[in-house]
């Protein structure tokens, strides 16, 4: 079930040769094909994003017991912190998202996230247990940024996405049988370009054009047992037309860490 490890794009060059195919994809679409993507014109929107690292170093495996952590701190249970309502669960994209950024806990806020983060700080409680370890939380770093989220034609940006969960049920056993790895790499490109979509109807924004996606390299994982199911996994580098935040989480289980993007190169 593997697909060509192409090489990661290192250099502006690089990205840049990579970005004629993005535009080559482009220009191929037509209306009502399967791989077309086009959502309602509005003009260049503005998204809050909010960034806070601790020195705490963290292992992969420990992000959701950090994201417990965190919620046994807070005065009052907010629902963006959790996803749980009375209801049931929160099904919407998270707007709080646990991570581990250069090895260390991390939390990432994004649109009205960055307002409700202010309930952690109100708790003026940072000392947690991480599994069998206890921790003062010491903020190492915070970075705010007010993010122009932008489609256009002629940009090009390269990002890189790491430990992606792009599968669920349905789909797994479709990708498994596919004929090709350039049929899989067809397949992921969809799902990634949905869960740009999804991503950003979660912060309530729709960009000009039509959104393209190229994969440009997979490095497969190993898969990831999560609450008792193996789950796809992979490291992937791809370009677009769509100016994303750094360290957005997209596809499942962003929430705690997985599918965490980041910048490589962009053409502003």
């Amino acid at each position: 079930m593997g697909l060509h490890r192409t090489p990661h794009p290192t250099n502006p060059m690089a990205a840049q040769r990579n970005a004629n195919k993005l535009h080559q994809r482009a220009n191929s679409h037509k209306e009502g094909d399967a791989n077309y993507t086009k959502i309602n014109q509005l003009p260049m929107n503005k998204l809050k994003t909010l960034t806070i690292q601790f020195e705490t170093q963290l292992l992969q495996t420990d992000i959701q017991r950090f994201r417990g952590a965190i919620i046994k701190l807070l005065p009052q249970k907010d629902v963006l912190f959790h996803n749980h309502t009375k209801e049931g669960y929160r099904y919407a994209y998270p707007l709080i998202q646990y991570k581990r950024l250069n090895n260390k806990a991390a939390l990432f806020c994004i649109g009205q996230g960055v307002e409700n983060i202010g309930v952690f700080f109100a708790s003026n409680n940072f000392n947690v247990r991480i599994g069998n370890k206890r921790h003062c939380l010491q903020i190492e770093e915070v970075n705010a940024k007010q993010v122009d989220i932008a489609c256009e034609e002629g940009q090009v940006y390269a990002y890189q996405l790491t430990d992606w969960l792009p599968l669920n049920e349905e789909n797994h056993t479709t990708f498994a049988q596919a004929d090709n790895d350039e049929q899989r790499q067809e397949m992921l490109q969809r799902i990634l370009t949905g869960n740009i979509l999804s991503m950003l109807k979660g912060v309530g924004i729709r960009v000009e054009q039509r959104i393209e996606v190229c994969i440009t390299g997979v490095k497969e994982r190993p898969c990831v047992p999560f609450k008792g199911v193996k789950l796809y996994c992979a490291n992937v580098d791809f370009v677009s037309n769509v100016r994303l935040p750094q360290h957005v989480g997209l596809g499942k289980h962003a929430s705690v860490g997985f599918g965490t993007l980041t910048t490589t190169f962009n053409n502003d």
